[in-house]
C-alpha cells in the first residue's frame, strides 16, 4: 500500500448508504500508510448551498488539473472523513489549497 501525503488527492470508495460506495475524490490530511487508515477531506460535485465553507474548484481551472478532477467539485473541509485502508483506489493529482482547508477546518473549530 502507498505512503499518503497531506494534500494527495486520492480516488477512494466512499460510502454513500448501508452497503452503497462509490468512488470519489477526497483530499488528505494526514500523512499516512494508506493500510493504516485514511484522514481526509470530502469532495463532491453537488452544492446543495448549505455549507458557508465549500470551496469551488472548476475541473478544467489549473487547480482542477493538478487535482486530477474530472468534474467541477466541491470541497468541504466541514466533513472530514476516516477511511479505512482497503478504500484507497490510486493516487490522482495534488491539491494545491491545503493551507486554506486547513485555515477553514481551524475556524469551524472555533466557533
Amino acid at each position: 500500500m502507498p505512503r499518503l501525503f497531506l494534500g494527495d488527492v486520492i480516488e477512494v470508495l466512499a460510502p454513500t448508504g448501508p452497503d452503497k460506495f462509490k468512488h470519489r475524490p477526497v483530499i488528505v490530511l494526514r500523512n499516512c500508510k494508506s493500510e493504516n487508515g485514511i484522514i481526509a477531506v470530502y469532495c463532491t460535485s453537488q452544492n446543495n448551498g448549505d455549507d458557508v465553507y465549500a470551496l469551488f474548484v472548476a475541473a478544467e481551472s489549473q487547480e482542477g488539473t493538478l487535482m486530477g478532477l474530472t468534474k467541477d467539485t466541491w470541497i468541504r473541509p466541514g466533513n472530514i472523513l476516516n477511511l479505512p485502508g482497503n478504500s484507497f483506489v490510486r493516487k490522482i493529482g495534488t491539491c494545491g489549497l491545503i493551507l486554506e482547508i486547513e485555515r477553514i477546518i481551524d475556524l469551524i473549530k472555533a466557533r
